[in-house]
Order: C-alpha cells, then sequence, then structure tokens
C-alpha cells in the first residue's frame, strides 16, 4: 500500500516537500489554510497594479531547478529569470551612494571611485564570504541539521579545517569592521543581517556568505513577478498527483502512543496520515498544532526563543515613474546602531528607519499599468511581544517618517500621484501567516 503523507501549509517549503515526496512515489495531500498558496510569498493585484507581499529577490535559483529537475519537470521552461545587472541603489544618510553593479570585478571598480581606499578590502571581504559559502554550503546548507556524513574524507576534513570561520564567535558587525574603515561600507554589510531578520551587532559573521551568495552568484528577477514560483510549484505538484486544498485549516497533529496518526482539520474532519510535515512557523507548529509530549526539549527551545523582527510593508500604486529609483534600493538610516537598539532592545519602532524600496518595473513593466509604479516599500519593526499594537496609529506614525527618509534622498511623491496605498504590519504577518508575534523570519 502506498504511504499517505500529510503537508500542513502550502507555502514554498510546503509545496517543495509535496513535489520531492511525490516524485518518490508517496501519495501526499496538501492542506493550506488561505484561499491561495504560497504562504508569504503572496500577491496582491488592485487596479492593474500587481504587488509582491513577500520575498522581492531570488537567490540560488539552481535549489529550485534541481526540485524540478528530480520530478522530471524544467523550471526554466515555466518560470522565466532575470539576473539583474545591478544588484541594489544604496543611498546613506550624509547624501552618498552608489549603484552595485553584478560581478566582482565591476564592483571592486564601484567601491574605488565611492572610496578608493577601501577597494582592496572589498576584494578581500568577497574572497573572505566566498570561502565561507565553500566551507559551509554543503554541510551546513544542502544536509539536515546535526547530519554529519558530510565530514568524511579528504573534502570533509578540508570542510573541518574551514569550521572556526564558520563557527566564529565574532559578529556580522565585527567581521565587516575587520575589512572597512569607511562606517557606510560597515553599514552595507550589516544589512545582510537583517535577511533572516537580526541584528547586526549579535547575528553571527557566518551571515557574510549571504554578501557571496548575492553579490557573486547573482540576484534574481522572477519574470511576471514572484508568485510564478508558487503558481509554478503549485502546477507541477497537481501534475505529480497531489492533492492540494485552500481554504482548509488545520486544527492540530494527531499523535496516538508517540505515532502520528494524521489531523485534525478545524472543521473536524480527520485526515489519516502515514507521516506529516508542517510548513509553518515553528513556534507556532509546537504552540498550536503539536501535543505537548512531542520532542518537548524542542518545544522549551523554540517557544522560549527570542522572535526575529517584524516587518511594516507599505504598498504604493503610484501614476507616473520615479526615475530616481532603481529595481532594489536601500535608503540607510543615519545611526545603524541606534535603529536596531530601538528595534531589539526598546521594542520600539526606529525614529530614523532604513527603507528598502523595490520598484520591479525597472526590470519588468507587466506589474504596473503603463507609465506608472508598483512600489514595495518597508521598514524593520520589533515584533509585537505579545503585545497588542493600534495598526492604525501604527501607520499614521510611521508613514510620515518613511516618506520623509524618501525626501532627503531625492524623491519625492505627491499625495495625488498615489492610486493605490496599503499596509502588512506586525499583527498581519500574525494573522495571516500564523507567524508567532508577528516575527517575520521565525526565531532571530
Amino acid at each position: 500500500m502506498t504511504p499517505t503523507v500529510a503537508v500542513v501549509g502550502a507555502g514554498l517549503g510546503g509545496l517543495a516537500a509535496a513535489i520531492s515526496l511525490a516524485a518518490r512515489g508517496y501519495r501526499v495531500r496538501v492542506f493550506e489554510k488561505s484561499s491561495e498558496v504560497g504562504g508569504k510569498l503572496a500577491r496582491l493585484r488592485v487596479g492593474g497594479y500587481e504587488f509582491d507581499l513577500g520575498p522581492s529577490l531570488l537567490t540560488l535559483p539552481d535549489v529550485l531547478r534541481e526540485l524540478f529537475a528530480e520530478a522530471g519537470a524544467d523550471f526554466d521552461a515555466a518560470v522565466r529569470l532575470d539576473r539583474l545587472e545591478t544588484l541594489c541603489r544604496y543611498r546613506f544618510a550624509d547624501g552618498s551612494g552608489f549603484d552595485l553593479p553584478d560581478g566582482l570585478e565591476a564592483q571592486v571598480e564601484t567601491i574605488r571611485r565611492f572610496n578608493p581606499a577601501e577597494a582592496d578590502a572589498w576584494r578581500r571581504f568577497a574572497v573572505y564570504a566566498r570561502e565561507l559559502y565553500d566551507a559551509s554550503s554543503e554541510p551546513f546548507m544542502r544536509r539536515p541539521f546535526g547530519d554529519l556524513s558530510g565530514f568524511g574524507g579528504a573534502k570533509g576534513l578540508a570542510m573541518l579545517r574551514q569550521l572556526p570561520r564558520v563557527l566564529s564567535p565574532r559578529s556580522l558587525d565585527g567581521l565587516a569592521r575587520r575589512f572597512f574603515r569607511d562606517e557606510r561600507l560597515v553599514q552595507l554589510v550589516g544589512r545582510f543581517a537583517t535577511y533572516n531578520g537580526s541584528s547586526p551587532y549579535r547575528a553571527a559573521a557566518t551571515f557574510a556568505v549571504i554578501a557571496h551568495v548575492e553579490h557573486e552568484l547573482g540576484a534574481y528577477h522572477v519574470r511576471g513577478g514572484m508568485y510564478r514560483i508558487a503558481e509554478a510549484e503549485l502546477d507541477l505538484a497537481r501534475k505529480l498527483g497531489v492533492e492540494v486544498r485552500t481554504g482548509c485549516a488545520v486544527e492540530r497533529v494527531e499523535v496516538r502512543g508517540g505515532r502520528v496518526m494524521g489531523l485534525l482539520l478545524a472543521d473536524g474532519e480527520r485526515i489519516e496520515a502515514d507521516a506529516v510535515v508542517v510548513n509553518a512557523d515553528v513556534a507556532t507548529a509546537y504552540e498550536r498544532l503539536l501535543p505537548e509530549e512531542a520532542d518537548p526539549g524542542s518545544r522549551r527551545r523554540f517557544l522560549g526563543a527570542r522572535p526575529s523582527t517584524s516587518a511594516l510593508v507599505m504598498l504604493l500604486g503610484v501614476k507616473r515613474r520615479v526615475p530616481e529609483l532603481e529595481h532594489h534600493n536601500v535608503f540607510f538610516s543615519a545611526d545603524y546602531r541606534r535603529e536596531f537598539a530601538d528595534i531589539l532592545e526598546r521594542g520600539r519602532p526606529p525614529g530614523d528607519p532604513t527603507v528598502y524600496v523595490c520598484a520591479p518595473s525597472r526590470t519588468d513593466p507587466s506589474q504596473t499599468p503603463e507609465g506608472c509604479e508598483s512600489l514595495f516599500v518597508m521598514i524593520n519593526l520589533a515584533a509585537l511581544g505579545g503585545a497588542e499594537v493600534d495598526r492604525d496609529a501604527l501607520v499614521a506614525e510611521l508613514r510620515p517618517r518613511i516618506f520623509e527618509r524618501l525626501a532627503r534622498a531625492g524623491i519625492e511623491i505627491a499625495e495625488e500621484e498615489i492610486e493605490h496605498e496599503s499596509y502588512l504590519t506586525p499583527a498581519d504577518f500574525a494573522s495571516r501567516y500564523g507567524s508567532r508575534d508577528g516575527s517575520i523570519y521565525g526565531p532571530s
């Protein structure tokens, strides 16, 4: 009899698990509480504008290519990717800045024009990040946590010699200061801690691997929007015979005598399964879905862990082009350390936030009406921490700060130019996606 697997959650991880299991011969059923698949990789369509609500950047597309190949499919036939020539436009509080290009040699020349004294340091940092990636990607990224089989043989011994670097106690900020004297470049490197919702002053130096992934392996835009990945995974899963049920909330994972029996749905229906994959916020899974006796050590660890940051996301439909923007843009605050102290120590919105803006029409005009912009604007915030937050008051407090930071960078958007404006707050991340305390990335 074919074993049956139930998957809780149809985010990219849940769909990927379903595809991989179905390709290996399992009967797979996926249960998603929302009306659409994709999880945080969601979209909004309104008045001709289309917005990606979650991730706005794709890296390491080979991971998706491998997933599709395992199922006998071609990812590139399903999803069109554009490798960005300009990775990001960086603007600092003092008015300086640069556009960071794709490719190391072009980057070194850009940094040489920005600050000649730091060009060689940029190259040395790039080599360090590449070696860090080479040392960590196989044993830590491509294997389950705790699996030591990757450390066998000569290759494994070479990786073991790199462990002191991979497990360095230094912070990401501390690492950046080993290479750069220019505080602006230290701030730029520190930004990579925010990719998993952490502070550069507390996150491990290991997160410098992100610099290599983005700066040298490439940053990609998905033609038609990031949601195309979710659609492609859904199409492939269904071709493999996976049953995907949306609008179907799971009440709990049922366990009897230490053995998984299946799921209890919110409407009372019971689903039998030989195994269950939970693709949900890990703390939420232990708190709401799993019985207390299931792995009590992990339960205590995850429920006691500090949550990652959350965010305020502003979606703007602007009825003109904004030429001051590149595809990806970061407008840094004047005091990064104070910004993160506000967020993670004081638990309050930063007085001077760093603002990220994605303007996908630079690469792909299909997501906007002709001559317009679909802008994704984001600032980092603290997770809710169990506190009730007035959503409207939060938006009213932070909206002027965002527009003021953009205005300091020479970007003026008049009220009458805005055709659509909506927001995602920490409370929305909690309610829409089941993120504990509205944190976006799980435990910090």
